[in-house]
């Protein structure tokens, strides 16, 4: 399961890392803004990716699961933004502050995805 994790993280995590790039350099956005636009990009895709390719979740999708996973890649928004600002107040461009913030994004992402989000108890009840 982890290096299914691993996989499609990389994935979405250059989905998120182009558009974050892109915003920043060349839109002249914010890093918070461009870290917000990078996450709303790769929702979708990591949404399918972790439902079926990770977790193996099967067919059924419901509200509760769908917000679930809004509501992680909320903690993650703020995980990683927190860690961007951060690093960017001790000297780090926004480039190198977001490639800090990534391992601290993928770590919360992962827990909460696994434990809450698709968690095999919820099935049982």
């Amino acid at each position: 399961m982890l290096i299914r994790y691993v996989l499609a993280g990389l994935f979405n995590t250059c989905v998120a890392f182009v558009v974050y790039y892109a915003s920043v350099r060349w839109l002249m956005a914010p890093a918070w803004l461009g870290n917000l636009a990078g996450m709303v990009m790769s929702i979708l895709s990591g949404f399918l990716l972790s439902k079926y390719f990770v977790f193996n979740h099967g067919a059924r999708t419901s509200y509760q699961i769908v917000l679930k996973y809004l509501l992680t890649y909320g903690a993650q928004y703020v995980v990683g933004t927190s860690v961007i600002y951060v690093f960017m107040r001790l000297g780090l461009s926004a480039i190198e502050a977001y490639i800090v913030a990534v391992p601290c994004m993928v770590a919360v992402s992962f827990f909460l995805q696994r434990y809450w989000v698709f968690s095999s108890r919820q099935d049982a009840s």
